[in-house]
């Protein structure tokens, strides 16, 4: 006989996950809103950087190669083998690629004509998830695991664990279960792990764009001119003695 008590989950369950999906909406605004600032931040002064020095970087790696080059013909001509290639001075950009729009959200659930027949639904997930299906070892592991679940629930009349299972494994909601309680905690569910997999990737997001070097560099710059100070004009200065020292260098390398 079905055990229709498990075939229903509590109220008070799904009412659990509705709160705990709004605060994970929430928090994932905070995250996005908080990458837009520092993107549009970030963009603002690798501008403003590289019309204040990329023409006296650019005028120096020019310098710097011909150097290298006057040097390796000298030395090419006195017999020695030279040395390699000089390293650029350049600056790397981090990756600004944009931010993909949120997965549209799953479609809510409705309830359907009729219950669909426990054994056809036995079958389905069976079909679904049965290991020969599986592409790799780990696959046949994880539908070894997701079958034996779906054998118990079968056996204790456990509807509910059923189609959560199918869910699980990519099958529409609303598809699934025919009980309005049921179905929306299953699509509940989908939308709260669509969160987290988009919670991930921004905060991935985060995590790469203030390891980048050129994010550093904003933060040390931005606390240096809250004290008044001028650092990139401190860099400009030095990128032009470096260049005069380089063409005096260059100078006496083609007058030998």
């Amino acid at each position: 006989m079905l055990n229709t008590t498990k075939s229903l989950p509590p109220a008070m369950e799904l009412g659990r996950r509705q709160g705990a999906m709004a605060a994970l909406q929430l928090q994932l605004q905070g995250l996005e809103a908080e990458l837009t600032v520092l993107l549009k931040g970030l963009k603002r002064f690798i501008v403003r950087y590289a019309q204040e020095l990329t023409p006296l970087y650019t005028e120096l790696d020019a310098l710097e190669l011909q150097l290298s080059e006057a040097l390796q013909r000298l030395l090419q001509a006195e017999g020695d083998e030279g040395f390699g290639p000089t390293p650029e001075t350049g600056f790397g950009l981090p990756d600004f690629g944009n931010l993909p729009p949120p997965e549209p959200e799953p479609k809510p659930p409705v309830a359907l004509a009729g219950p669909q027949d426990f054994k056809l639904l036995y079958r389905r997930a069976a079909m679904r998830l049965h290991p020969d299906r599986a592409r790799s070892e780990v696959e046949r592991n994880i539908l070894n695991h997701a079958m034996s679940q779906v054998n118990l629930a079968y056996a204790q009349g456990d509807r509910y664990t059923i189609e959560r299972l199918l869910v699980q494994s990519g099958e529409d909601p609303q598809q699934v279960s025919s009980d309005p309680l049921s179905a929306r905690l299953l699509w509940v569910q989908q939308r709260e792990l669509q969160l987290q997999q988009r919670e991930r990737y921004v905060q991935s997001r985060l995590n790469e764009l203030r390891a980048n070097p050129m994010h550093k560099l904003w933060r040390v710059v931005s606390d240096a001119e809250a004290l008044g100070l001028d650092p990139l004009g401190v860099m400009a200065e030095r990128l032009r003695g470096q260049i005069a020292e380089r063409r005096r260098e260059l100078q006496a390398v083609t007058q030998r």
